[in-house]
């Protein structure tokens, strides 16, 4: 039982019916085709990950806002004295014995491996001579598109958390009694 057709007949031998096995050009065709497969699958993948991580930053980033919009509505509510910095970037609030402060973080300004912008809440309260200072900190995350400023005008102070220009801008506005 020979499995094999030996033949010395020209015609015979070419047919690649009759012949068995592949030469070494198919298979580089069929590696190459695999490969391109694959390098297309790596990037979807790439692809598919970032869209899900942005996602996700941009849910983080609208929790943080919701929380910030709570917490600076109620201070500035409950402030007996509101200053801010001539370049907007910050807002100090005078409540009682305590000081709530807000202030803007930049890119360049944070650790290398954290490209987020933030917006920081310090809350002190206590004697500092006495050395009986309590403080609180308290951090809001935002996406890269928000460049927040503070402003003061009459009794409302608002937060603008977009550029100007921007389509939908995030605004956080709050009433001094």
């Amino acid at each position: 039982m020979n499995r094999f057709v030996i033949s010395k007949d020209p015609a015979i031998s070419k047919d690649p019916a009759l012949r068995r096995g592949t030469n070494l050009l198919e298979c580089l065709a069929t590696l190459a085709v695999l490969m391109v497969l694959a390098m297309a699958a790596a990037k979807l993948l790439t692809s598919v990950t970032k869209i899900g991580l942005q996602a996700n930053q941009d849910k983080m980033s609208r929790v943080a806002v919701e929380r910030l919009s709570a917490a600076f509505r109620q201070d500035v509510a409950d402030a007996e004295q509101v200053t801010i910095a001539d370049d907007g970037r910050s807002v100090t609030l005078a409540i009682g014995d305590k000081v709530v402060q807000y202030q803007t973080s930049e890119a360049e300004d944070a650790t290398a491996d954290d490209d987020s912008k933030s917006i920081q809440r310090t809350q002190t309260s206590g004697d500092p001579a006495t050395g009986k200072e309590k403080t609180a900190l308290d951090r809001f995350a935002l996406t890269q598109r928000c460049s927040p400023t503070f402003a003061v005008k009459g009794d409302l102070v608002t937060l603008r958390l977009t550029a100007d220009g921007q389509l939908n801008p995030w605004i956080i506005q709050a009433v001094q009694p």
